[in-house]
This record gives C-alpha cells, sequence and structure tokens, in this order.
C-alpha cells in the first residue's frame, strides 16, 4: 500500500497500492461503528445519503476504459448480525408519512432460469443491501410470451426525499434508520418536475397492474373452459384468447418490438417507461 486516504463526505476509504491502482471502500460506517454492532447483537448502521444519479456514459475512448466500477446503484443499508438468523432478515422502506414503500422478505426469481436467491443475506457479521430506489412492483402477468415479463420487476421509481429502512431479524428485533434520497446534482430538474413524472408514472403503472389483473383472470378461466372439452366451452376459451390478442401484441423476444407493431397494452407500456418507472 502505498497511500491511505478518507473521503469525509460519502465516508469512503481510497486505497493506493505501489502497482498505480486505486481501490475505494465504500461507505466505511459498519468499520467505523463496529464494536458498537458487535455489543448489541443485531444493528442497522446509518445509511448515507443516497443520490439518483444519472449513470448515462456519454463519453468514449482510452480514457473510459480506464474507468473503475461505480458505487452501487441504490440506497446502502448495511446491518449486522451476531451470528446467521433461522431465516434471512427482512428490509422494509418507508417513505416520510410512514407508507410502506417497498417490502423485501423471502427469495425471488433471478432471470429468466427460475431460480430462486434471498433478497436480503443472512450471514454472521456486516451484511449489505442495496435498495434500488423503486417501490413495490406492480402485479405481473403470469401467463405473457416473455418469461422476463412474467417475473414481477416493474414498478414505479421514488422521487427525492427522506425515507426510513427498518430491518427484522429473525428473532423479531426491528430497528429502522432513516436517510435522505437526492436528486442527481447535475440533473435540471425541480422536486416538482420529479413528482410530475412521478405521478404519471404511477398512473400508467396502475392501468398496467390492471390491465395483467384481468390478462390473469382471463388466463385461468381459459384452463377451466379447456378442461369442460364441450364446443360451448372452447368457443368462450377462443374468446377469451381473442381479447387479449385484440390488446396486446405480447412480445416474446426483445426484438419483436421492431418487427411487430404494439397495441393498447405495449403501448401503456411506452407511457410507464418513458416516464422514469
Amino acid at each position: 500500500m502505498f497511500d491511505l486516504r478518507f473521503q469525509t463526505r460519502f465516508d469512503d476509504m481510497i486505497i493506493a497500492t505501489h502497482g498505480r491502482s486505486a481501490w475505494v471502500m465504500d461507505d466505511i460506517r459498519p468499520l467505523q461503528e463496529l464494536t458498537r454492532a458487535q455489543a448489541a447483537g443485531h444493528y442497522v448502521f446509518q445509511p448515507r445519503t443516497a443520490y439518483q444519479y444519472n449513470t448515462t456514459e456519454l463519453a468514449e475512448g482510452n480514457y473510459t476504459n480506464y474507468g473503475g466500477d461505480n458505487p452501487p446503484g441504490g440506497a446502502i443499508v448495511n446491518f449486522f448480525q451476531r451470528q446467521a438468523g433461522g431465516r434471512p432478515p427482512a428490509i422494509d422502506i418507508f417513505d416520510a408519512r410512514g407508507q410502506l414503500v417497498r417490502h423485501y422478505a423471502g427469495k425471488h426469481p433471478v432471470g429468466t432460469s427460475g431460480k430462486k436467491v434471498a433478497w436480503v443475506t443472512n450471514i454472521a457479521g456486516v451484511n449489505r443491501f442495496i435498495w434500488d430506489f423503486t417501490e413495490n412492483p406492480i402485479t405481473p402477468w403470469s401467463g405473457a410470451a416473455s418469461k422476463r415479463a412474467r417475473l414481477p420487476s416493474i414498478a414505479s421509481g421514488v422521487v427525492p426525499g427522506s425515507y426510513t429502512a427498518r430491518g427484522t431479524f429473525s428473532n423479531g428485533q426491528s430497528l429502522s434508520r432513516s436517510f435522505l434520497v437526492k436528486p442527481d446534482p447535475d440533473a435540471p430538474w425541480t422536486q416538482a418536475d420529479y413528482e410530475t413524472a412521478y405521478r404519471f408514472g404511477k398512473s400508467s403503472l396502475a392501468m398496467l397492474d390492471a390491465m395483467n389483473k384481468g390478462f390473469n383472470a382471463i388466463d385461468a378461466q381459459i384452463q377451466r373452459l379447456k378442461k369442460v372439452k364441450s364446443a360451448a366451452a372452447t368457443a368462450a376459451a377462443q374468446s377469451g384468447s381473442a381479447l387479449e390478442s385484440s390488446l396486446a401484441a405480447n412480445y416474446k423476444n426483445d426484438e419483436d418490438s421492431i418487427m411487430y407493431p404494439p397495441k393498447t397494452y405495449e403501448d401503456i407500456q411506452g407511457l410507464a417507461f418513458a416516464s422514469g418507472s
């Protein structure tokens, strides 16, 4: 190690080596408060202020090839447990009014393989969780052609403001910490702009959620009708499929949106995504 410095604004530790490399340890508060956490047994460290950075990279060339990884894209919630719990802890995020924004517990499927992993790690010692600034996702269309579309992954992004992270450990103990979410300092938008975009995206996702629930109900009814095996039931099932086809292009692959025109469902998706949801 050649040199060691501390970035006090974000509590980062920067290490320079003789090999002309630089290493950054993001948010070293867990190291600073480790003794206190060990004495408590269960502990949630104070999250630092989180920024909703615009991570679009416009530069190209040799200089960018030497860029290091960015810090985690979200709010960092570090917590300590002396021993691994009987089950992973749960993490809840609340807004300034005390309304639940996001709940993380148990496992969730990753990718199209269907493999499930825990939302929150459960090891003895310091654990790190990243909240990606999103609310609880809307209901997915479980019968969508795309496997990725069947996952509960579409959600509204939150606006800058004050939030609280609550960790609930397997012994039932809950600990909370409040923190701030701030906008990208280089962004030109006002708080009112963020809130207007949020309301627009939220209304679009509400329509999408209602359509997904309707499609799920139609799909369930189609499966029941197929078991009846009568002419009338077959005709009714075909009518349900035709209704879905009239409302959704139901893309299976990423390139399908280039080859086939969207329908009402995809148009609403476009509105939601355009607003940042």
